[in-house]
């Protein structure tokens, strides 16, 4: 599917990837796809529609670094796998190349991380594009029912008149 991202969406989900990582998160989350999406130059215009509702890349910034973060212990240490996931891993790291010393295995995405994936894809098409956008992550994001996502961004009420204004804004420039 990333083939079909544009270079905004793409850079969108490695500044995402990098600020998961940053924060010592276990997953990626809608949240940080936002954060990354927001950063991109393209997107004067979600960013100016969100921020009238009060979602700025800074404000997530500060909400996501808010968020317990796990230890550097935890961070290291391997969590608990059963018989399956070691097969898995194991037939994944016979495939793979070795990280370089020192570098860290990818954040995973978030079921959810992910759903917002396939919604900007279902949204690139509603608007008969053929690549997808960051905009289209935007509204993925805001479509997705990720009760952490609601809480960070200011409330459901919030994230439905920001979902209505984008699209309203995406049309009108269409």
């Amino acid at each position: 599917m990333y083939e079909t991202f544009n270079e905004s969406a793409r850079t969108a989900v490695v500044a995402a990837q990098e600020h998961a990582r940053e924060l010592r998160s276990l997953r990626i989350t809608p949240a940080h796809v936002l954060v990354g999406a927001l950063a991109q130059p393209d997107q004067e215009l979600t960013v100016t529609v969100l921020s009238a509702h009060g979602i700025t890349r800074d404000g997530l910034l500060a909400e996501l670094a808010s968020l317990p973060q796990i230890s550097e212990a935890e961070w290291e240490a391997d969590e608990p796998v059963s018989a399956r996931q070691r097969q898995v891993r194991a037939e994944r790291v016979r495939d793979a190349k070795p990280l370089p010393p020192g570098e860290k295995p990818p954040v995973p995405f978030s079921r959810n991380a992910k759903r917002i994936l396939e919604l900007a894809l279902y949204e690139a098409m509603r608007y008969s594009e053929l690549d997808i956008g960051a905009q289209y992550l935007v509204l993925g994001i805001l479509q997705v029912d990720d009760p952490a996502t609601v809480a960070v961004l200011g409330g459901a009420d919030v994230v439905e008149a920001a979902e209505a204004e984008l699209r309203a804004a995406l049309e009108a420039a269409a």
